[in-house]
């Protein structure tokens, strides 16, 4: 990590070339404003809390799934002595990918409705008193 964005930008125009030009990222790094207030971060306990809910959402939209994503037809079996085993079946991975990344875009957008209406509340209250 970092200490600081002259370190960033000293390593990315050391660095080998990619899809992005290094004018890019220097432009994109020198772009970002850093509160030295001291002030508006996450606490670590926010961000664990955000892991938590986004866990909790990716568990629950994977167990929601229902069968179509899961393409019966294309199920191969064989037999085992007096077992019947599933080889191979195609699974639908962009139904999978949407339900969670749905559901992750709905968590974060809450925690940060959740946060930003937490710091306007703070504000209020420091202007009544």
């Amino acid at each position: 990590m970092y200490t600081n964005i002259q370190q960033a930008v000293a390593s990315v125009q050391n660095a080998f070339p990619s899809i992005y030009t290094k004018d890019d990222v220097v432009k994109l790094l020198e772009s970002i404003e850093i509160d030295s207030s001291g002030g508006g971060g996450f606490t670590k306990e926010q961000v664990l809390i955000l892991a938590e809910r986004l866990i909790e959402e990716v568990k629950e939209n994977v167990n929601n799934l229902d069968s179509d994503c899961v393409d019966k037809s294309s199920a191969e079996f064989s037999l085992n002595y007096n077992e019947i085993e599933l080889d191979s079946v195609d699974i639908d991975q962009s139904e999978i990918r949407d339900a969670v990344v749905n559901g992750l875009k709905d968590v974060i957008e809450t925690f940060f409705e959740e946060y930003e209406e937490k710091e306007e509340e703070e504000i209020l209250e420091e202007e009544i008193v």
